[in-house]
């Protein structure tokens, strides 16, 4: 879901084709359902005209773009395998949606794809067996996703991107076994923190929700 002011979204599917629904002051909702199959995960919005929705259509990335207050789909890269998962929009110029790739051997690759202004292209994700789920910026073309890295699954582990480069970000290293998958993240305006939630996974397969925090010294905090 995302929201402005004078307008709220939510996305999803409905008979098996992606969905989107629209409400603002007036309290009425607007519901659009787009043609192909496909479902939607994550939506941003810049304005009461602007805004990206992502998801995938079972066996590709599928994005969708709001112009002329309608949702239309909107030509991407072709990545076979590929889904998206979430969408962080920075104005008109600037966004980034972040998910994965299934291989032919059911393993998942990470997926991430930024948009210039005039289109959305592949961006080098890092090495490893890495899942992505969420997707934040402060408003100047940096971005932190959120994910994990089941090749170092103690640590707290999140991406940030300046618009050149990916580097991984880590918490503190434990000896105990355990994953930690943060899967929602936000940025703080004003205060230089990055807020994630998820959970810890410990060794009998229980189950903690978790909050972790990035400051400016770069390191994940529980």
């Amino acid at each position: 879901m995302a929201a402005t002011p004078d307008r709220m979204v939510a996305v999803g599917r409905r008979d098996r084709q992606p969905l989107v629904v629209s409400g603002g002051g007036s309290g009425k909702w607007k519901i659009s359902q787009l043609k192909g199959k496909g479902t939607l995960y994550g939506v941003a919005l810049a304005g009461k005209s602007e805004g990206w929705a992502v998801g995938d259509t079972g066996g590709r990335p599928l994005v969708t773009r709001l112009s002329g207050g309608r949702w239309k789909p909107y030509q991407i890269p072709d990545i076979p395998g590929g889904y998206l998962r979430d969408i962080y929009l920075d104005g008109s110029k600037r966004a980034l949606a972040v998910g994965g790739v299934y291989d032919d051997s059911g393993r998942a690759r990470p997926l991430i794809l930024s948009w210039n202004g005039k289109k959305w292209s592949q961006v080098t994700p890092p090495d490893g067996d890495v899942r992505l789920y969420g997707v934040t910026g402060d408003g100047k073309g940096h971005f932190w996703i959120s994910g994990v890295d089941l090749e170092q699954p103690g640590e707290a582990f999140l991406l940030r991107y300046d618009g050149h480069t990916v580097r991984a970000l880590r918490g503190a290293a434990t000896v105990a076994q355990r994953t930690v998958r943060l899967q929602s993240v936000t940025y703080l305006p004003g205060t230089g923190t990055v807020l994630t939630v998820g959970h810890v996974v410990d060794a009998n397969g229980r189950y903690t929700d978790v909050i972790e925090r990035l400051g400016t010294s770069g390191r994940a905090k529980p």
